[in-house]
């Protein structure tokens, strides 16, 4: 439902001033998702389209679904409802990607589970989002009669809201995420613009209109003006697809300033005052969040379920030098290096993941080149050939033939695990 009192102008000064409805961090990704997702199809036409999706996420209370309602849910015929849930089923949720073109799939409440089986199905079905949106892609079938079935892709964005964040390197890559702290909104303004959402849904009708008219030309020159934010933005962040979600949101709520302008509701200075907000803001989430991502890599959580599997003992480790009659020794230790039977530990590193509901993303040979990558291995020539296993002949095994053990320097993991 439009408002038709609120003229042209002030419908925009009302969404901007939307910004005050709590901290710049959170009211400020979420309008530019918003505003990002009315331009999909045509950023598309361009030859770039973005591969993310927003998480917003909070403690019980912190008002994250109320938020992301009021400035995403704008299209349907009942804006107290949320479209999708993580209740869904991941077919649902599919054909729900495809159906919201140039919109938001609000995806509502993942939560902890003390239910194994309940976190593994949220955590599966955040998985295939996040790789949905994060890929561009559908999923293809076969009917019955080997025919193919319809693909149903994403066309617009995603925003996911929770108490809990989902885990895995490659996932949270794909992920803008959005914290909300209990006093982050203001209850005050989130009450007044939720009586006023009519205005906010005129101000982005006016702004499609504005696009439609635009069309061609933006389309002609988003792509250029992409590629010379990203590359501005790679020089601080090497992260690629971090900088490309940056550039995103920036892009869309820049081209939002510039129909500002064109209606003589903000000028050159203003928009230039709000660009610099939207780039620190943008920035400071990604400083945060790629930190996160350093403490999710893969080798992180190899030496992570090591550690723990050490010091609550569900593996055996014994001295390099002494004699071991037991087969199940699979870690011997001196007194720099922890030497580990790769294939065996492998499955102990998944079986540990798995217990806590989460997925361990490599095999044995991505993660050897891992922690070689990360200076971890110790390594040996063998002819012509660096091998990242190596044989210790001090290693009295009860396992028959010369194994090669996986050699980690000791203190490299120290240092690493001190500063998660």
């Amino acid at each position: 439902m439009l408002d038709n009192k609120a003229s042209e102008k002030e419908a925009f000064n009302h969404t901007i001033n939307m910004l005050n409805i709590g901290k710049i961090h959170v009211t400020l990704p979420i309008l530019s998702l918003s505003l990002l997702s009315l331009i999909v199809n045509l950023l598309k036409e361009a030859d770039i389209e973005p591969k993310f999706v927003m998480w917003v996420h909070g403690i019980t209370g912190s008002r994250k679904t109320t938020i992301s309602k009021l400035f995403c849910n704008i299209f349907g015929v009942n804006s107290e409802t949320i479209p999708a849930s993580f209740k869904d089923t991941s077919a649902s949720l599919e054909v729900k990607a495809f159906e919201y073109k140039d919109s938001v799939l609000i995806v509502d409440d993942y939560h902890p589970s003390v239910d194994r089986t309940e976190k593994l199905k949220m955590n599966n079905t955040a998985q295939n989002l996040i790789r949905a949106y994060g890929d561009r892609v559908g999923k293809s079938r076969m009917t019955k009669n080997m025919k193919n079935q319809n693909v149903y892709k994403p066309r617009g964005m995603c925003l996911i809201t929770g108490e809990d964040t989902i885990d895995g390197h490659s996932s949270n890559a794909r992920i803008m995420p959005v914290e909300i702290l209990s006093n982050d909104i203001d209850l005050v303004q989130l009450t007044y613009f939720q009586n006023t959402r009519n205005v906010y849904t005129s101000c982005l009708y006016n702004y499609i209109k504005f696009l439609a008219y635009n069309y061609d030309r933006i389309a002609n020159t988003v792509n250029v003006n992409f590629q010379e934010k990203r590359k501005v933005i790679m020089n601080e962040f090497h992260h690629g697809r971090l900088a490309e979600t940056i550039t995103f949101l920036f892009i869309a709520f820049q081209l939002f300033l510039d129909y500002g302008i064109s209606i003589n509701a903000i000028d050159i200075s203003k928009r230039e005052y709000f660009e610099i907000i939207a780039y620190d803001v943008f920035t400071e989430i990604i400083l945060k969040h790629n930190t996160c991502i350093a403490n999710n890599t893969p080798e992180v959580m190899y030496l992570i379920a090591i550690q723990e599997m050490i010091r609550t003992n569900k593996v055996r480790l014994h001295e390099v030098g002494t004699s071991s009659s037991a087969v199940n020794t699979v870690i011997y230790q001196d007194l720099d290096y922890l030497y580990i039977i790769p294939k065996t530990v492998q499955a102990l590193v998944n079986e540990f993941w798995n217990d806590l509901g989460k997925a361990y993303p490599l095999g044995e040979a991505a993660t050897i080149k891992a922690l070689d990558k990360d200076g971890l291995l110790l390594t040996a020539m063998e002819g012509n050939e660096r091998k990242r296993t190596v044989r210790n002949p001090k290693i009295v095994s009860a396992s028959s033939g010369r194994p090669r053990y996986l050699t980690i320097n000791k203190k490299i993991m120290d240092n690493i695990l001190s500063n998660i």
